[in-house]
């Protein structure tokens, strides 16, 4: 990709101004289409179950019905119903209180094999006792509250339904477009390093 438009790209963007909202036009060599921005999915960028709803996403397969409601995705073969978000920042090395409302992408690894997908925090605590688990990325204070410890080049996403927050490593960016052959409004998810943010006319 051209120097130019590599500073244009969604992840570049939110790096360097470590802030950005799901809106404006978008653009992809992948799609010719004209097309919106409308969220954030959180992505564990080391993924590599084979049947993970990301590598599907990653595939950006246009045959496959994605179903889109305003907080949630979820293709139709697929039980897994995953989040979306409308805000995302840097979390600069912030902590974050574990509990139901918070997802911790970034941490996926071999303790949580067969674990359901995203993983929110109620969940995680309760693999605090597996092999691998990342204890170091966790405290505990007086109260007995656990917070997530977070990395500076992590990613925290807001909102979405409720007090939901999401937090990774990675990110895919949803985006929505008139499919010019149907005309028929349609869905579909990229990766934020080939995804050009169109500046306003």
């Amino acid at each position: 990709m051209d120097s130019q438009l590599q500073v244009s790209t969604i992840r570049e963007i939110v790096l360097s101004k470590g802030l950005l909202n799901a809106h404006g036009q978008v653009k992809s060599e992948l799609i010719q289409e004209d097309m919106s921005l409308i969220g954030f999915v959180p992505f564990f960028e080391g993924a590599d179950l084979p049947h993970d709803i990301y590598s599907t996403l990653l595939q950006c397969d246009l045959n496959t019905h994605l179903i889109v409601t305003p907080f949630f995705i979820r293709y139709s073969d697929d039980k897994n119903i995953y989040p979306v978000f409308k805000s995302i920042s840097l979390t600069n090395g912030n902590k974050y209180k574990v509990d139901k409302n918070l997802i911790i992408e970034s941490i996926y690894g071999s303790w949580a094999k067969g674990a359901q997908r995203p993983l929110y925090g109620d969940s995680i605590l309760s693999k605090r006792r597996y092999n691998g688990f990342p204890s170091d990325r966790f405290e505990t204070d007086e109260n007995q509250d656990t917070y997530y410890l977070s990395g500076k080049q992590e990613f925290v996403m807001t909102e979405s339904l409720g007090k939901l927050v999401g937090i990774s490593d990675y990110f895919l960016c949803l985006c929505s477009f008139i499919n010019s052959v149907t005309g028929i409004p349609s869905y579909t998810v990229f990766m934020p390093d080939y995804l050009i943010k169109v500046l306003p006319k």
